[in-house]
This record gives structure tokens, C-alpha cells and sequence, in this order.
């Protein structure tokens, strides 16, 4: 239980930002002038900044496991030697 509780709380940011892009993207289609521009677009960025974060997120914990890891061996070296 406590690890859905875990997955959906790191989930809801990611789901609120899809769920308002749709709002958007919906409110746009309905309106006939420039503002359809404007919508659309603000319904392109709710759904591409929580990509880039994801994308950002992801390659600096492999990164940093990599680090880690580089860290690990060179201490290890360190007290055999």
C-alpha cells in the first residue's frame, strides 16, 4: 500500500500537467480567433516541461549512480593499496 501511495504522489505532477494541457488544448478548439494559438500552445507546454523534467531527472540519477559507483572503486582501491 505504501509504495502505490509512493508511485502515485511522484505520478500526480506529471498527471495534473497532462490534465490541464488537455483543458487547454480542449478550450482552444471551441475558440475561433488568434486565442487558438495562444491555447494550443500553453497546452504544449504543460505537456512538453514535465518531458524535459522526466528526461533531466532520469539522466542525472544515471549519472550520478555511475558517479557513485566510480567513487566506490577508487576508495575500495584505496584502502587495499
Amino acid at each position: 500500500m505504501k509504495t502505490i501511495t509512493k508511485y502515485f504522489l511522484k505520478s500526480l505532477p506529471y498527471l495534473v500537467c497532462i490534465g490541464a494541457a488537455y483543458l487547454f488544448f480542449a478550450t482552444g478548439t471551441r475558440v475561433d480567433s488568434d486565442l487558438k494559438g495562444l491555447m494550443h500552445g500553453i497546452a504544449g507546454s504543460f505537456l512538453s516541461i514535465p518531458i524535459l523534467y522526466l528526461i533531466y531527472d532520469l539522466s542525472k540519477n544515471y549519472s550520478q549512480s555511475k558517479l557513485n559507483k566510480e567513487l566506490f572503486d577508487y576508495a575500495k582501491m584505496q584502502v587495499d593499496t
